[in-house]
């Protein structure tokens, strides 16, 4: 009895250590996965949400007066990704940013794939400025594009393009992953499961700061057209 007890208590520790050696281990093999003239995008993952209403640089965000109310936006409409040119095995495509409604700010994400570009659910989004940096001698607003909320959230890391005042262009930048926050298994055959655990303000800055310093993944810009698309209450709600 007492060695079913002992046994029922070690194995989940035995699965944490190895779980983690696991992970250790991918990460150190991976040291040198991305070479200098490569282009990164390693998929960046917090367990929450890292920005929320209470950040001072976040959108959409409430708005109200004795009169009325709603969501004060940015960046609301069709949005194309250009890679850089130095990028052989990058394409683009396009974006869509719509405002969700106005009782909840939010934004509804549309990815084109390959039926183009996607006119149901969308995945819930939020833009925040976290912080500024230079690009050759020149100071630049670091912004990241905030996806999902449950479980976590995803990360694009952009910066406004120097000179770019009217924020209808970002340079979008690599992603590459410090090696100490890259986590992945093993068991799933050719499955990929590594991705880029950030769970803190400073670290995501820290790492987004640094992908300054490498040429970016591509650009993304504005198109021409409305500035606002109105929200459809029947719409079904956008993924987490």
């Amino acid at each position: 009895m007492k060695m079913r007890l002992l046994g029922a208590f070690l194995a989940p520790v035995f699965a944490l250590l190895s779980t983690s050696a696991i992970a250790e281990a991918g990460a150190d093999e991976d040291e040198a996965r991305w070479g200098a003239d490569e282009f990164a995008d390693d998929l960046i993952h917090s367990r929450l949400p890292l920005y929320g209403f209470d950040w001072d640089e976040f959108w959409p965000q409430p708005v109200s007066d004795e009169d009325s109310f709603g969501c004060a936006s940015i960046n609301i409409g069709d949005w194309r990704f250009e890679p850089n040119s130095a990028d052989e095995r990058a394409r683009p495509y396009s974006m869509r940013f719509e405002l969700r409604g106005i009782f909840t700010c939010g934004i509804r994400v549309f990815e084109e794939d390959e039926q183009g570009l996607r006119d149901e659910g969308g995945r819930l989004g939020f833009f925040a400025r976290i912080g500024e940096g230079e690009i050759s001698g020149e100071l630049v607003q670091i912004w990241v594009l905030q996806l999902g909320a449950r479980p976590g959230s995803e990360y694009l890391l952009l910066a406004q393009l120097p000179g770019e005042t009217g924020g209808e262009e970002y340079s979008v930048l690599q992603r590459r992953c410090p090696f100490d926050r890259l986590l992945r298994v093993r068991n799933l055959d050719s499955y990929r499961t590594d991705y880029c655990a950030i769970d803190s303000h400073e670290e995501l800055l820290a790492l987004a700061s640094d992908m300054l310093e490498f040429p970016p993944l591509g650009t993304l810009t504005k198109q021409e057209g409305p500035d606002a698309f109105a929200p459809d209450p029947s719409n079904s709600q956008p993924s987490n």
